[in-house]
């Protein structure tokens, strides 16, 4: 009977025994999970926070970079923001007006017909960039005049230029003393000068929204501009003063 009863009581301390180690160690178990979860969760966090950072830096960069670049815009002069492309007639009239400031006669400026470039930096959806060629001749008093006028000719154009050429040639082989006063006192008025200069012009024209752009044709009397004429047999319009 004695034996009946210790060996109840054994049974009755191992099972609570077992249960107490079970649940231990399901304890063990769910605290070792949650920390295996709170460890996940913090390097979610941290690995959200470098991004977020990362994001924070960029920002900051694009921000200075657009700060530098709005201080650049306000530097530049109004004409090389112009959209209007490659006016002939306002080019015409500017040569006339810049030459006649320095006594500067027989100038021809010839433009091929503009090309529009729309491959990778050049693809924008409100502008195009138009790309031709000129060559500027004219004839003038000195070469001091000749190269006053260029300066501001060049820097009046809409866009950019890229000057390729240029050169300054005496058209007399010699001077006499008594010509070298007279330009020197601007009393001379003859050409003693003949100038030419070839250059890149690179200008914006604004998108028409509600239409396709146009495809270059090369047999065409205009350009897709509408700007600058031009035929099959010389693709060179002469503009003269």
């Amino acid at each position: 009977m004695k034996i009946l009863i210790l060996r109840k009581k054994i049974i009755i301390q191992l099972s609570i025994s077992l249960a107490l180690a079970a649940t231990l160690g399901f304890g063990i178990y769910y605290v070792l999970s949650q920390k295996k979860e709170i460890k996940a969760e913090v390097s979610k966090i941290e690995s959200d926070t470098m991004e977020i950072k990362s994001q924070i830096t960029e920002l900051q960069n694009e921000a200075s970079e657009t700060k530098k670049y709005k201080e650049i815009w306000k530097t530049i002069s109004k004409n090389k923001k112009s959209t209007q492309g490659i006016k002939v007639d306002d080019m015409n009239d500017l040569l006339k007006k810049i030459a006649d400031k320095y006594s500067v006669s027989k100038s021809t400026i010839q433009v091929i017909l503009p090309e529009i470039l729309s491959n990778g930096v050049f693809n924008r959806k409100t502008v195009q960039m138009n790309y031709s060629t000129a060559t500027l001749n004219f004839e003038s008093v000195n070469d001091t005049r000749a190269l006053l006028f260029l300066s501001e000719f060049i820097n009046a154009l809409p866009g950019y230029i890229i000057i390729k050429s240029l050169e300054l040639t005496k058209k007399a082989s010699s001077y006499s003393y008594q010509d070298l006063i007279d330009i020197s006192i601007g009393k001379n008025t003859n050409n003693l000068v003949v100038g030419k200069i070839d250059f890149y012009w690179y200008s914006y024209k604004e998108k028409d929204s509600t239409k396709e752009a146009p495809k270059k044709d090369p047999g065409a009397t205009k350009s897709d501009t509408g700007d600058v004429d031009a035929t099959k047999k010389n693709p060179q319009t002469p503009i003269k003063q």
